[in-house]
Formats: structure tokens, C-alpha cells, sequence
């Protein structure tokens, strides 16, 4: 299955649900603090604050939840609970998320770090002018970028019908994407993904080399892909669940992946010195 992802802006670090699976994010969120990058919960929470969880134990209507979505994560307020369903919505949102599962909820946010500041979410201080300021012109910002990348989206969608044009894209994807392998690992009382690039052959493309001697295929294995630092999608050979960002679709990066999939699944060669 191939879920075409929205653009989004990536940073050179993998995404959290990427290093600590979702079942195991409650066990684990002592260990780090989230940072919120949005505005949806304004004005209890500021896009920039940080984040600090409780399990999600007894959830009730009025508490701040995290759950994911996608390949990300969602901090959203609880508006009502039927039976173990929970519906969610952000403070400064009009349209109601999609309804999650009790199990789905990772934890509640139980303190907010503001600078040198730390409040639990019910005394929250009222935002300044100047952060409703900042808050109106980036959301500005953030929708005249979302309209610049559908636009550039449309162009791409038309040029890569064009022979010359896909051969460059191939071109580059052959040459500059690389693949990392995260396999997982105990880590204190979880469990996370240790990622390691996957070496290229010189030739016919993005397909791995020698894997590291110490790998062992297993289920929880994830396939990366990345140009730079911006990730282009994943693989779950377990699942054969693959996302793609848009801008990538179509571009043999799925052949990719299916390919490195097949290859790790092969017998490694036995060094009979």
C-alpha cells in the first residue's frame, strides 16, 4: 500500500515516530521533551513551546492528548469521549480531527516549557500582542508557501510527463537519495530505531551493497529515504506499507525501495577464509 504524503518541512533529523514506535512512545516519553510546531492550540500552547507528557491514564473531555497521524504527531484537546472513541480538536481550529482510538492516545501533556517557564495547561498566561502578531504573519506565510507548493506541485505533475525532464529527476535520485536501514534495538526500557545508511553499488541505480555484518532482517525493519536532509519516504517491508512524498511519486523511488526489499531478503554471502 502507497500513501502519497502532503509536502512537508523536514529537518535533518528523523522524525520521532520514526526512532520510537507508537506502541512504545507512553513508555518512552520521559526521555525527551516534544516541541510544538503549529498554531493549532493557540492560545493555550505557542508554536515553539515545548512539551512534556504524562501517560495517557484516565483521559477525560478538557486534556491536551497527543496521538499520531501520518508519520507525525498531533497535540490536540479532547471534546468528548464515546465509549473508546476520542474526538479532538484544536483550540484554534474549526473542523474536528478524525476520531482516534482510546489505545491510539500516546500521552496527555501534563507541563509546558515557555522559555525559562514551566505551566501546567489549565494556567497557561495569556499570549502578548506581539506573539498574535508573530502568530498572524506566519500563519500568512505558512498558507502562501502551501499555495507556491501546490502551484509547484501542478508544474512538476506536467513536466514529469515530459521524457527529458524524468530522466533528470531519475538522475537525480539515482544519484544523490540514500537509504538508511533502521532496525530496533533496546534502548533503556523501549525500544527505538537504530538507523544506518545502506551503501550504493556503482551501477543500475539505488540498491545496497554488503549489509552490516551484524544484520539480522527482522519485522520491525524500516527503509528510509533521503535527499540532504529532506526525507523523500519509507518502507515497511513487514507491511509492504510505503509513503512517498508527492513530489517524488512516480519517479522510480517505489521500485526502489522494492528492490532494496528484495535484496535484504537474500542469503548474505558466508566469508569461507
Amino acid at each position: 500500500m502507497i500513501h502519497i504524503l502532503d509536502p512537508g518541512i523536514s529537518d535533518s533529523t528523523f522524525p520521532i515516530l520514526d526512532v520510537v514506535p507508537a506502541e512504545d512512545f507512553p513508555r518512552a516519553s520521559h526521555a525527551f521533551s516534544l516541541r510544538v510546531a503549529s498554531w493549532s492550540m493557540y492560545p493555550t500552547i505557542l508554536k515553539g513551546d515545548r512539551l512534556i507528557m504524562d501517560p495517557p491514564d484516565q483521559v477525560q473531555p478538557g486534556d491536551i492528548v497527543v496521538f499520531p497521524f501520518m508519520d507525525t504527531l498531533v497535540c490536540h484537546r479532547v471534546i468528548g469521549i464515546e465509549n473508546d472513541i476520542v474526538h479532538t480538536q484544536g483550540d484554534s481550529v474549526d473542523t474536528q480531527d478524525r476520531p482516534v482510538r482510546m489505545q491510539e492516545v500516546l500521552g496527555k501533556v501534563a507541563t509546558i516549557l515557555r522559555g525559562p517557564r514551566r505551566f501546567a495547561p489549565a494556567s497557561a498566561p495569556r499570549p502578548s500582542h506581539a506573539v498574535l502578531a508573530q502568530k498572524k504573519m506566519d500563519v500568512f506565510w505558512i498558507r502562501l508557501r502551501e499555495q507556491l507548493t501546490t502551484w509547484t506541485l501542478t508544474v512538476l505533475a506536467f513536466l514529469k510527463r515530459r521524457t527529458p525532464v524524468r530522466m533528470l529527476a531519475v538522475f537525480v535520485l539515482t544519484r544523490y537519495v540514500r537509504f538508511y536501514l533502521g532496525v530496533r534495538v533496546p534502548v533503556q526500557s523501549v525500544q527505538a530505531y537504530r538507523f544506518m545508511p545502506l551503501p550504493k553499488v556503482a551501477h543500475g541505480g539505488i540498491l545496497v551493497g554488503p549489509l552490516p555484518t551484524d544484520f539480522h532482517a527482522t519485522s520491525d525493519m524500516l527503509i528510509q529515504a533521503r535527499l540532504g536532509c529532506h526525507r523523500l519516504g519509507t518502507f515497511h517491508p513487514a507491511s509492504n506499507t510505503m509513503h512517498v512524498r508527492r513530489a517524488a511519486a512516480g519517479l522510480g523511488l517505489e521500485e526502489y525501495f522494492h528492490s532494496l526489499n528484495q535484496m535484504m531478503q537474500l542469503p548474505q554471502p558466508v566469508d569461507s577464509r
